[in-house]
């Protein structure tokens, strides 16, 4: 099974460097334009399913995406992001110096009355579960989902810590595409974080 999985394309926090996490903000015009850019990207891709994030901006980077293939997009609470907690809608700043005090391993680490990274684990399995479940091996998957969710995924189906995860990618742009080609026994990286399509722009 063949896996496109995009980050949402940007948002005002995004620009503005602030935790977004479950807070519902749109895409923004620059935001569009890069679904649309990541679309051009796919829109020859033989793809036979779409899933998103119920967040707009992760739901409407998939609509743009796929309408080129007549495919509705699936929502999947799932492929939330995490749960920032007290640090939703705070600076980046902050946010990396909440963390830099944390001494506990990642996969325990936990926002303030947030989600705890190990939950986020978690919900990547049971998507990954879902789409095995409901789907031929031999078909290719679109996600679009969060940077946090996307990592959390990598590191599963990559068999890899989620420190490793975020090594691997210690940045995703906005509608950063990568593919991974998976089977039970047998996972392989096509593309890790790519944003070609933008320097089209």
């Amino acid at each position: 099974m063949r896996f496109y999985f995009i980050r949402h394309g940007i948002t005002s926090h995004n620009e503005r460097g602030i935790v977004q996490s479950r807070s519902d903000i749109p895409l923004s015009d620059m935001g569009r334009e890069q679904a649309a850019l990541a679309g051009d990207r796919l829109k020859n891709e033989k793809i036979s399913g779409f899933y998103a994030s119920p967040l707009s901006r992760a739901r409407e980077t998939a609509e743009i995406i796929a309408a080129p293939h007549n495919l509705p997009v699936t929502i999947d609470s799932s492929l939330l992001e995490i749960d920032a907690g007290d640090l939703e809608d705070k600076s980046y700043l902050d946010l990396i110096e909440f963390r830099k005090n944390k001494t506990v391993p990642f996969i325990d680490f936990t926002y303030p009355n947030g989600e705890r990274i190990i939950d986020v684990f978690a919900r990547a399995q049971n998507f990954l579960d879902h789409v095995l479940a409901n789907h031929n091996i031999n078909d290719t998957i679109a996600v679009v989902s969060h940077g946090a969710f996307l990592r959390a995924m990598f590191s599963h189906l990559l068999k890899v810590s989620l420190e490793e995860a975020y090594v691997l990618l210690p940045t995703m742009k906005n509608t950063a595409v990568s593919i991974i080609d998976f089977n039970l026994n047998d996972t392989r990286i096509i593309e890790l974080g790519s944003v070609t399509h933008l320097d089209t722009k």
